[in-house]
């Protein structure tokens, strides 16, 4: 079960992003979302308090749940790398594949809504600037997920090898090569 070809192997899997390892390249999405999220709340903190809306303070109780699910979440991810346990990366994924869901219909509908209010000269919160930096930031986390799909790929490959432990250990021959057991 799963995405695999023809042949049995996984599909969408990259063996190395640019020059870093998987786990290199994992770790280093797990920080640019706790970065990408603790910007994106300062900012929206900054425009809600500068807001003069009714709706201010019940939009910021909700951006601080967000923020505070979504720093959850990285920990997940963060705490599956560390541990290199495949279901917390699995679980990240499955999440984050959700909220790219929802973030796509959120772009569409808040485009339709912005429509429909602009000639009543109500303001959405949401900007033609807005959907143009999601259209830039959804591409870049399918590529995340494609990413922590291929470590969690290779972290499936690592246990097969090793089925007592649950999880393969490297060792150094008497020459110094690597030996995966």
């Amino acid at each position: 079960m799963g995405c695999v070809g023809a042949d049995g192997q996984p599909r969408c899997v990259l063996s190395r992003v640019l020059c870093l390892s998987l786990r290199a390249a994992v770790i280093l999405i797990a920080a640019i979302d706790i970065v990408c999220l603790v910007t994106y709340t300062c900012f929206v903190s900054i425009w809600l308090a500068q807001s003069k809306s009714e709706y201010t303070d019940s939009m910021m109780v909700g951006d601080v749940i967000e923020a505070l699910t979504h720093l959850g979440v990285a920990i997940v991810l963060i705490v599956g790398i560390v541990q290199e346990r495949r279901q917390l990366v699995r679980a990240w994924m499955w999440i984050r594949s959700v909220v790219l869901v929802t973030d796509v219909s959120t772009l569409f509908l808040s485009a339709a809504i912005e429509k429909g209010l602009e000639p009543q000269g109500y303001t959405f919160p949401y900007s033609t600037q807005n959907i143009i930096f999601g259209a830039v930031v959804i591409p870049v986390y399918a590529f995340f997920l494609v990413v922590a799909r291929s470590y969690a790929v290779e972290l499936k490959a690592k246990d097969a090898l090793s089925p007592t432990t649950g999880a393969a250990t490297i060792q150094r021959d008497e020459q110094g090569n690597e030996i995966l057991r």
